[in-house]
């Protein structure tokens, strides 16, 4: 869990620090509110231990497992407890919102685009607005499509209104 505070804005893995795959050597972009945020915390520890992320028992050595950390913030937070994985998913759906394949498949460090699909919460309402806004293009606003049970007869007709 050993990591760097590099600029610009980004987060890297020490040299010879053991990793998990290869793709984890690469740097982390970071946001300027992450990068703020860190940065701050950095100078909070300074005089604690080198290390950003620095072992709460073993003083001088890197944190190795956020599982005692987690669980010690979601109960000081009130939160009931949940994997910090779903953080990932949650990362990997909110990206895709707004960002290519590639662009998620690069953030998440995935060497396949199918391994995404693991990821990516449903997003129904994702899709539901997607399709107001296509129905909304082709229909115009405040129009609705219509289905008849047949041919309607002129001042008789029995109608479904399918999107508004």
């Amino acid at each position: 869990m050993e990591a760097v505070l590099a600029e610009p804005r980004r987060l890297t893995s020490p040299q010879g620090a053991t990793l998990k795959t290869e793709g984890s050597s690469e740097p982390v972009p970071l946001t300027g509110l992450a990068h703020d945020v860190l940065l701050s915390w950095k100078k909070e520890q300074a005089d604690k231990a080198p290390f950003l992320f620095p072992s709460p028992v073993k003083p001088g050595q890197p944190i190795t497992t956020v599982k005692t950390a987690w669980k010690t913030t979601l109960k000081n937070a009130g939160v009931a407890h949940f994997p910090i994985y779903h953080l990932r998913h949650v990362f990997c759906t909110r990206l895709s919102w707004v960002a290519p394949d590639a662009v998620v498949q690069r953030a998440m460090r995935h060497s396949s685009p199918e391994t995404k699909r693991h990821y990516q919460l449903g997003m129904v309402e994702q899709v539901r607005q997607n399709l107001e806004k296509a129905n909304e293009k082709v229909y115009g606003k405040g129009k609705a499509l219509r289905f008849y049970d047949g041919q309607p007869a002129a001042g008789n007709e029995q109608e479904m209104t399918a999107c508004k």
